[in-house]
């Protein structure tokens, strides 16, 4: 009886032992992406592997996890007893009190020493991460170095007219000019070294909201909790490592509001915070939209004459900023804004799409989590809720320009850190002694987890699909109504009053869910970009053979900034490339030596085979393959 009884035993625990392995697995490959970035991987010929990001295997994990509770939830993981669920909920207890003891007699001098630690990996993050992806996001960081380049090299053509050369001229080309004065002229160093500035500026927003936050809610907690908050935001950490301007501008707007609260409320202050907020709209005129928290924010706190001041000042400040700096570039004062009001709104020429009202509600998931937006949501109802005016008008006014993408919501991130930080503290104060536990009627015990189970699920596929995200803000608004339908039984003492009560421990859970949102935003801090198309560009450098070469979507390579000595640059683009017969006689036409497509359209239209029959020989210019691949063909 003994042998079947063992026997089952191990029949019973061979498939969870197998799934705890699998769990192993899993864990390892998410730190293995999270540490080395992943990549794409020749197992065996015609077998290759991209692992990128962790959004697939974070989804299997918590498949297994959920899994492996379903079934087995009392059988200890991997049979060691040590690791048996109700201790390990005993020691998530243990650790969240011992959590909120810490930040409780946390002082400022350990403080600061913890502060500048964070700072100092966040920089260390951010230098790798400038260093390791060194393409180009968009059109607008080459136009960045375009500018600052043709006054640099005195090349002898103009850069798009649209963009005000404020920003590229007093915060990048200042670095470029000592470098290029100390007879550095590689455009990769000098592309670098811009990268470098807005990182010391995003350096200096990380101390700012730990001194806001500590300042206006006088608390070392919260302080330390939101800069926590904002060094682990992806779009904050991925952003940092560009040469675009938000990040910037995002510390000239938090230097602003730093005036706005201190203790001194005089017109001096209003003043300097005023100039300050038209700095940060001048490096992108986005930002304008922080004057309407400003304003709000010092009429709503009875101080309405400096709000009028503020608004006066903050608007001339912009057009000297603005006049001044395009008379000294392009000659003609206030030209750059000119011209993006007739290119955009009198010729309706720009190309911009279109997205839904919602898009930045259904996207969180993309541009950060649901952890940190429902923290920063849930501090509408504590403490100095005029902050949230801060965080929430410029995100709600955004929503309603024709145009959204994620990166417009990079200078709005540090106050959402702020009050993600001042509901992380209210939750870890309040919950010291009982380490989360939450009691629940017997009746909805299970309906209550199970929505949480599946909630939780649409919030990780929404992490990579926002379209996952029209089920899971339904299912939080319904868990929401779930929670405050029995707030009742949650105050002290009340439990224990209501019969047919059960009480739900969440410290460990919530403990996976913080590891799993935080995971997700390291997996964001890498900015992929370019560097198949910078490689390319390099290699042509430096051949100087070569005199005309032509290049889907140009840019992407970097334009003239690496082929400054190229006098034919022809540009592929997405029309063009579909026309093989028409592309193939401007390039006889041009006498165009070299070719750089990307591979999956080289592929997927058959230019290997086109180019080849007109005399072109494919050359292998890096030998690590990257996300979006080019492929060159030379002539000959």
């Amino acid at each position: 009886m003994d042998r079947i009884n063992l026997g089952r035993t191990f029949v019973f625990r061979l498939p969870v032992f197998f799934c705890d392995t699998m769990i192993l697995i899993l864990t390892s490959l998410i730190l293995f992406v999270l540490i080395a970035g992943g990549g794409i991987y020749d197992i065996t010929a015609g077998l290759r592997i991209r692992v990128h990001t962790i959004s697939n295997p974070l989804l299997g994990l918590y498949l297994l996890i959920l899994l492996r509770l379903l079934a087995a939830k009392r059988v200890p993981f991997l049979g060691r007893n040590a690791w048996d669920i109700s201790r390990l909920s005993d020691r998530a207890a243990l650790f969240w009190n011992r959590t909120a003891t810490w930040f409780q007699d946390l002082e400022p001098t350990k403080a600061r020493r913890i502060v500048f630690t964070i700072i100092g990996l966040s920089v260390f993050i951010k230098v790798l991460n400038a260093w390791s992806y060194f393409g180009f996001f968009s059109g607008d960081d080459v136009e960045i170095h375009e500018l600052t380049f043709s006054q640099l090299f005195h090349w002898d053509w103009q850069a798009w007219n649209l963009r005000s050369p404020f920003y590229p001229m007093v915060f990048i080309y200042p670095v470029q000019f000592i470098l290029h004065s100390a007879s550095v002229h590689d455009p990769w160093i000098l592309i670098f070294a811009g990268r470098i500035v807005v990182i010391f500026f995003s350096a200096l927003s990380l101390w700012l909201v730990y001194r806001i936050a500590s300042r206006i809610f006088s608390s070392v907690p919260v302080g330390v909790l939101s800069l926590v908050f904002l060094a682990m935001s992806k779009l904050h950490t991925s952003f940092a490592s560009t040469e675009l301007p938000r990040t910037v501008a995002s510390f000239f707007i938090l230097l602003s509001c730093w005036l706005l609260i201190s203790e001194k409320n005089t017109y001096g202050n209003a003043a300097l915070s005023a100039v300050l907020l038209g700095i940060g709209a001048a490096l992108r005129f986005s930002e304008v939209i922080f004057m309407v928290p400003a304003v709000l924010f010092l009429a709503l706190s009875k101080r309405r004459r400096q709000a009028l001041v503020f608004g006066v000042i903050f608007t001339v400040s912009l057009l000297i900023i603005l006049g001044l700096s395009d008379a000294l570039y392009w000659k003609s004062p206030w030209s750059s804004l000119k011209n993006v009001v007739d290119y955009t709104l009198v010729k309706k020429l720009s190309s911009r799409g279109y997205e839904s009202p919602l898009y930045y509600l259904l996207s969180v998931g993309i541009w950060s989590d649901f952890l940190t937006i429902g923290l920063a949501c849930f501090a509408l109802k504590l403490r100095n809720r005029l902050m949230c005016l801060w965080a929430f008008s410029p995100l709600l006014m955004l929503s309603f320009l024709p145009h959204k993408e994620p990166r417009y919501l990079v200078p709005t991130i540090p106050f959402i850190a702020i009050m993600a930080g001042l509901s992380a503290w209210h939750f870890l104060d309040k919950n010291r002694k009982t380490g989360f536990v939450m009691y629940l009627p017997r009746k909805l015990t299970r309906p209550f987890l199970a929505l949480s189970l599946f909630f939780f699920g649409t919030v990780l596929l929404s992490s990579k699909d926002f379209r996952f995200a029209y089920a899971s803000i339904p299912l939080l608004l319904l868990l929401m109504v779930l929670y405050s339908r029995i707030q009742p039984r949650l105050h002290s003492g009340g439990a224990n009053e209501v019969p047919n009560v059960s009480p739900v421990r969440l410290g460990l859970w919530l403990i996976l869910a913080a590891l799993a949102m935080g995971a997700l935003e390291i997996d964001g801090f890498r900015l992929r970009r370019t560097e198949s198309g910078v490689e390319m560009a390099r290699f042509l450098a430096h051949r100087p053979d070569l005199r005309s070469v032509a290049i889907e979507e140009a840019w992407k390579a970097g334009g003239r900034l690496y082929l400054s000595k190229y006098p034919t640059i022809m540009n592929i683009d997405e029309t063009l490339l579909l026309h093989p017969d028409q592309l193939m006689q401007d390039v006889k036409a041009r006498d165009i030596q070299a070719i750089g497509l990307r591979d999956e359209h080289v592929r997927g239209l058959k230019y290997d085979d086109l180019l080849r029959s007109h005399g072109y020989k494919e050359v292998f210019f890096a030998k690590k393959k990257r996300l979006h691949q080019y492929r060159l063909f030379l002539k000959g």
